[in-house]
C-alpha cells in the first residue's frame, strides 16, 4: 500500500481517490506477478458490456413526425378557437340587429345556420390549406422536414379532413349557443363550455405525446368525438395510431355531427327569434 502524511486530516474525497489508485496498483501488481499484461487486462475490462436483445422492441420515433403531428394539432386548435366563436358572434350580431327576422322570412332556420357555418368554414379551411401547403412545401424543399413527401402530404390531407369534421362539430354548437343570447357581452357565458372542450385535448396532447407517443390515454381520447379533431391529427402525424382507430373515430364523429345537426338546428330555430333575456337551453329544446 501507500503511506500518506498529512498535517491534520486527508479528507473523504482525497481518501477515496487514493484508495482507488492503491487498489488499481495492487491489481496491476498481482496481474504482473502472474505473468499477465495489466494494460491488456484494463482494455478487456473497459470494453466489456452486455448485448441486449429485445423480444418486443419499442418502435423508433422520428422527431420530424412528432413535430408535424404537434403542429397539425396546434393549427387546428388555433383555428377552432378563432373561427368557432366567430360563428356565435355572427349569430348574436344578426339577432341583435333584427336582420335574422328578415332572413327567416324567406329561408328556414336550419338553412340560415348551415349557410353561416359553411361560409365561415370555407374561409377557415382556405387559411389552413394555404399554411399547410406552404409549410410542407418549404420543409420538403429545404430538407428540414426530414420525412418522405408521401407521409408529409398524407398527414396534411388527413389533418384537413379532421379539421372539417371538427369545425362542423364545434361550429354547430357555437351557432346554437349564440342563438341563446342577444348581446355580445353574454357570448362568453354560453361559449365557455365549447372553448374548454377545445383547450383540454390540445393541452393533453402537447403535454403527454412528446414524452409518450404511444400513450394509451391519448389514443382512447382521440376516438372520443369532441377530442378527436385535435388529438387524432396529432397521433396520425406521429404515426402511433392504427387504421381501425382512425376509422372508428371518424365514424363516431360523423354520427355525433348528425345528432348535432338535429339538436343545434332545433335550438337555433327556437331561440334565434327570441330577443331580450338569455334563453335557457331546456326551453330552446322543448319550444314549439
Amino acid at each position: 500500500g501507500y503511506r500518506v502524511v498529512v498535517d491534520s486530516d486527508l479528507g473523504d474525497s482525497l481518501t477515496s481517490v487514493l484508495t482507488v489508485a492503491a487498489r488499481q496498483a495492487a491489481l496491476e501488481g498481482q496481474i504482473s506477478a502472474l505473468g499477465g499484461d495489466p494494460a491488456m487486462v484494463g482494455r478487456a475490462v473497459a470494453t466489456a458490456g452486455v448485448d441486449v436483445t429485445a423480444l418486443h422492441p419499442e418502435p423508433e420515433r422520428d422527431g420530424s413526425r412528432l413535430l408535424l403531428g404537434l403542429l397539425a394539432g396546434g393549427l387546428i386548435y388555433i383555428s377552432l378557437l378563432i373561427f368557432g366563436p366567430a360563428v356565435a358572434q355572427s349569430v348574436i350580431e344578426e339577432k341583435t340587429s333584427r336582420v335574422v327576422e328578415l332572413l327567416l322570412a324567406v329561408i328556414r332556420p336550419w338553412q340560415l345556420m348551415a349557410g353561416k357555418v359553411l361560409g365561415i368554414g370555407v374561409v377557415a379551411l382556405g387559411q389552413l390549406v394555404l399554411i399547410g401547403v406552404v409549410g410542407v412545401g418549404l420543409g420538403l424543399a429545404t430538407g428540414d422536414l426530414g420525412i418522405p413527401a408521401g407521409i408529409a402530404v398524407g398527414s396534411v390531407a388527413l389533418s384537413l379532413l379532421w379539421y372539417l369534421v371538427g369545425f362542423a362539430m364545434y361550429a354547430l354548437m357555437f351557432a346554437a349557443a349564440g342563438a341563446l343570447v342577444s348581446r355580445q357581452e353574454d357570448a362568453g357565458g354560453v361559449t365557455a363550455p365549447m372553448i374548454s372542450m377545445i383547450i383540454i385535448p390540445y393541452v393533453l396532447g402537447i403535454s403527454v405525446l412528446p414524452s409518450t407517443p404511444d400513450s394509451g390515454l391519448i389514443l382512447v381520447l382521440a376516438i372520443v368525438p369532441l377530442f378527436a379533431p385535435i388529438l387524432m391529427p396529432m397521433v396520425i402525424g406521429i404515426g402511433s395510431v392504427a387504421v381501425w382507430q382512425v376509422l372508428l373515430a371518424l365514424a363516431l364523429s360523423l354520427v355525433w355531427i348528425a345528432v348535432l345537426v338535429w339538436l343545434a338546428g332545433r335550438v337555433y330555430g327556437n331561440a334565434v327569434k327570441r330577443s331580450g333575456t338569455r334563453v335557457r337551453l331546456r326551453e330552446a329544446l322543448r319550444a314549439a
